[in-house]
């Protein structure tokens, strides 16, 4: 079919954030202690199954903490998975993170307290749809101000 026939047409959407979670664990005596969960959040614009083409999306750990610290002892934080996927519920992008933080020592713990995450979503959308208003089209050009030169530039959204 030639691209001017074309009645949806590809977007983007770019998505980065943070959120708090709370994945604690304590060791007792010198046993190795860990503890794994899964932590889930519903992310972007309400889609339906046809426009949604694919999401994928990268995460970090963003906030850990260590307490007791012994000597010989040692702890480990880590993402075991990551996956991002239609939700057919709520028609959001679900991000699910899978963490696992791990402790050795005499009763020393650790807890893993916060993550970011980068997600990218591809919908096919009818051409002209914009699912958020500040993305109208303006028939006149905005005007700003350029700090590095001190000129008004003019630009189109």
């Amino acid at each position: 079919m030639p691209w001017w026939r074309v009645q949806t047409m590809p977007h983007l959407f770019v998505i980065d954030g943070q959120f708090d979670v709370s994945l604690a664990i304590g060791s007792q005596g010198t046993n190795l202690a860990t503890a794994k969960e899964t932590f889930s959040v519903l992310i972007g614009s309400r889609l339906t199954n046809r426009q949604f083409v694919r999401a994928i999306a990268t995460a970090s750990i963003m906030k850990t903490q260590i307490a007791n610290i012994a000597p010989g002892g040692f702890a480990t934080w880590n993402i075991v998975d990551i996956d991002a996927d239609w939700d057919d519920e709520s028609g959001q992008v679900e991000l699910r993170i899978e963490a696992q933080v791990s402790c050795f020592g005499s009763n020393q713990s650790a807890s893993i307290d916060g993550f970011a995450f980068h997600e990218t979503i591809l919908a096919a959308l009818p051409a002209g749809l914009y699912l958020i208003s500040s993305q109208q089209k303006s028939p006149a050009p905005m005007l700003r101000r350029d700090f590095c030169s001190e000129m008004r530039v003019s630009e189109y959204f």
